[in-house]
């Protein structure tokens, strides 16, 4: 089932889309990299207003992980879905703590700038880690969700392929 999308709705759309995520950008950044905390955080620790900024984008990834778990699940199980991305959250915000404050430790002779540019090192892995994940189990929802379309399931949200999408086998070659 496709749908005819009219091609000024969707310009207007896009243009929507890039003014906000440009606007909130603007202000993460502002906040995290270019403010008061941020710049006398850059000069105290030896870091660059991008260092603070990559660090910043913890938020808006988590947004995504939670419109995933909203999106891609039937409607009784969303309670649950939001939970365990609630749940994953914490658990990489603690992680992270402990790991800055294991390096810190380890690395007691060290100059400081040098020891917390280390340690926030780890900080920066745990969101990649995720932000890896996410990608990956967002691509594994996609695919579900078109293998039920193809099996003529209803599903939770309308989606069309991308050319980013994993190949899904046809019905046809499954029972091949």
């Amino acid at each position: 089932m496709t749908h005819a999308l009219n091609p000024r709705a969707t310009r207007q759309a896009w243009l929507v889309w890039s003014v906000a995520v440009a606007v909130y950008l603007a202000a993460v950044f502002h906040r995290a990299s270019l403010g008061v905390a941020g710049l006398e955080a850059g000069e105290r620790f030896g870091v660059g207003p991008a260092a603070l900024g990559v660090v910043s984008l913890g938020g808006p990834a988590s947004s995504v992980s939670f419109a995933l778990a909203r999106d891609y699940n039937p409607l009784p199980r969303i309670g649950t879905a939001t939970g365990v991305v609630n749940v994953g959250g914490f658990t990489a915000v603690t992680i992270s703590a402990l790991a800055v404050g294991v390096v810190l430790d380890l690395a007691g002779s060290f100059p400081v700038q040098q020891a917390y540019r280390l340690a926030l090192l780890t900080v920066l892995a745990m969101l990649l880690l995720g932000f890896w994940r996410t990608l990956v189990w967002w691509r594994r929802a996609r695919a579900a969700v078109f293998a039920a379309q193809s099996r003529g399931e209803p599903v939770p949200v309308q989606i069309r392929p991308r050319r980013w999408d994993a190949d899904v086998p046809s019905p046809a070659t499954i029972a091949s």
